[in-house]
């Protein structure tokens, strides 16, 4: 049998049979092909290229993104057997945020996985960075005022927050409440500004973004902010968000509609948890 290069095209090609739904041999080649590839240094970044490279067929990318995301957590560690090397995982890293511009929703979902369970292993000692990059891309995409990049981001910073576990954060919550004090104001701010857009002109695309931004910043203050309440940009948050609640709450006794009360119930379940 001879030996397998490692290279972008024989990736590419790996993950076009194994994602062909037309040809079941074709379909188990690419599998092995792929088995016998991600124990190669360079695999992993490679296939990360498939992913961002708009030009392949939707269902190949989609199934190369589902692919890197069920290999990082076997390989990402260094020292694990064939673990990525230190250089690739930094290669990988930078184009992380070229991600967040993919406006295909499944894809994008699985992109905010694939990013999520980075950070997770790499947040705070490989990427003490992690919440001012995610906190600027934010800045960056509000500035370009594109919606689809909005929601993805949010769908990005809630599932790092979910990844990380609140017994990670409470052996160091005094680094991760200093690190993530922008983005609790950036989220906070974006819920705000597109719920006070909501309301006013019944924008259904600010309503989408408000509810998650709220989902976002409760999570974010409950697992990393043990002393949310000393702080007086999150008070702010409160005093207008129970603002917002109480016209919510007149506006749903005027009309009764499905999003009014879905708002409605995510604020009080935000409270809730913070209690």
């Amino acid at each position: 049998m001879s030996t397998i290069q490692i290279t972008f095209d024989a990736v590419y090609q790996a993950v076009e049979a194994a994602s062909s739904q037309d040809n079941a041999d074709q379909n188990k080649l690419g599998e092995e092909q792929l088995k016998a590839l991600e124990i190669l240094p360079g695999f992993h970044s490679f296939l990360q290229n498939v992913c961002l490279n708009t030009s392949f067929p939707l269902p190949v990318r989609c199934f190369a993104a589902l692919y890197l995301r069920n290999v990082i957590r076997p390989y990402w560690d260094e020292m694990a057997v064939n673990g990525i090397n230190n250089d690739e995982k930094a290669q990988i890293r930078l184009h992380l945020c070229e991600m967040v511009k993919e406006p295909n929703k499944s894809l994008s979902t699985e992109y905010a996985l694939i990013i999520a369970e980075i950070a997770d292993f790499d947040f705070p000692h490989e990427w003490p960075s992690l919440f001012t990059d995610v906190s600027d891309l934010v800045a960056l995409v509000q500035a370009t005022g594109n919606i689809t990049e909005l929601n993805n981001l949010l769908r990005t910073v809630s599932q790092i927050v979910k990844q990380f576990s609140t017994l990670w954060f409470g052996t160091g919550r005094t680094g991760s409440q200093a690190a993530s004090s922008d983005l609790v104001k950036a989220m906070g701010q974006i819920y705000l500004q597109s719920t006070q857009k909501w309301i006013q002109s019944i924008d259904l695309a600010s309503m989408e973004i408000g509810y998650k931004a709220l989902e976002v910043t409760g999570d974010l203050l409950i697992k990393c902010h043990p002393n949310y309440n000393r702080s007086e940009e999150v008070k702010l948050f409160f005093k207008l968000s129970v603002e917002y609640f109480h016209r919510l709450l007149h506006i749903y006794d005027k009309q009764p509609t499905e999003p009014v009360a879905e708002h409605i119930c995510m604020l009080g379940n935000t409270y809730r948890k913070l209690c």
